[in-house]
């Protein structure tokens, strides 16, 4: 199934049937593995049927309901239809089914992600200042809080996380080039700094004569 499912850019139409047979099969020999289902749901996808993906990942949730393959290729078709609000609660339910799982931390980056893209600033910054206290070496979550922390205009912390990036990584010389932006006075891409907020003004209590 695999292998056919590799080639399948080449003939779509033909190598599809084959995968389809050989992932139908495995299901067949151990129909309680979600896995199979999933792939299934791999190849409707690749060849446009979203509708037909749909139905093999609802099985395969059926079979077990924490399965995070399933869950993650629900939200991979939420995003491919521009529901990022669907895409979110997927991963999210991801974690807490398993909350265990090793993967989680690289989901909860992504629903991090989503969450800046959906304009959710607030709560983007939650989980990525939660990430990087919790594994102060991943620099993925490092990264997405600076890029973040520029966004909202926070000069002086940006310039702190891709400092802390520059630690973990020297080699990196995209790093180098935001640092040097940074320190310049500028964004990270070299654009001028959004300034923050003003603060809100005290509104007066009218008074009645």
């Amino acid at each position: 199934g695999k292998v056919y499912e590799a080639i399948l850019q080449f003939d779509p139409k033909g190598f599809k049937s084959s995968a389809i047979f050989a992932y139908g099969e495995a299901l067949r020999v151990s129909p309680r593995d979600p896995s199979s289902l999933v792939a299934l749901a791999r190849v409707e996808l690749q060849t446009g049927n979203s509708d037909e993906a749909l139905i093999y990942l609802n099985e395969s949730i059926k079979i077990k309901s924490d399965f995070t393959a399933s869950h993650m290729m629900f939200a991979q078709v939420a995003l491919a239809e521009g529901k990022l609000k669907e895409a979110i609660s997927e991963l999210e339910q991801a974690v807490i089914a398993r909350p265990n799982n090793s993967e989680n931390i690289y989901i909860i980056l992504q629903i991090g992600i989503l969450y800046y893209q959906d304009g959710e600033h607030e709560k983007a910054q939650n989980i990525f200042e939660k990430l990087v206290e919790m594994t102060p070496d991943y620099a993925d979550a490092r990264y997405a809080l600076g890029l973040l922390y520029d966004k909202k205009g926070m000069a002086s912390m940006a310039t702190a996380q891709f400092e802390d990036l520059n630690k973990l990584i020297p080699e990196d010389n995209e790093i180098q080039k935001i640092l040097n932006n940074l320190r310049a006075g500028y964004g990270v891409l070299g654009n001028d700094i959004a300034p923050p907020p003003p603060p809100e003004e005290p509104r007066k209590k009218s008074v009645k004569r």
